[in-house]
């Protein structure tokens, strides 16, 4: 074997570990994702929480497309594993990724929000 066939060769094995790993984070964030987007609606029955914010109204009205979004995330990530292309499929992870935290970060504002805004008043 050559240096330059070894080369490529762990590049190949280096770039499917990164992949892996980009997939399993996105995968590990989807769990509490979809948990929170599942509870968003039955928070608001439960508690008689009216959203103030307009980002809670937001995330009230849509909880539908927050759910199928955090269903489609991970699905997106596990296909992108398998995809041909290193460059495409690390760059589509490392944006699913991005997407996963951001969509974590505004359900998980919306769980929390009202509550504390309660507590405050």
């Amino acid at each position: 074997m050559s240096a330059d066939s070894t080369t490529n060769t762990e590049n190949v094995r280096f770039s499917r570990a990164v992949r892996f790993v980009l997939a399993a984070i996105v995968l590990g964030l989807s769990y509490p994702n979809i948990h929170c987007a599942l509870a968003i609606k039955a928070l608001q029955d439960a508690f008689a929480i009216h959203p103030t914010k307009a980002v809670d109204l937001f995330l009230y009205q849509h909880q539908p497309w927050f759910f199928g979004s955090s269903i489609l995330i991970p699905v997106a990530a596990i296909v992108s594993i398998f995809t041909p292309g290193a460059v495409r499929s690390l760059c589509g992870l490392a944006v699913l990724v991005l997407i996963v935290l951001l969509q974590l970060f505004f359900t998980w504002f919306a769980l929390t929000g009202p509550i504390v805004d309660q507590m405050v008043q």
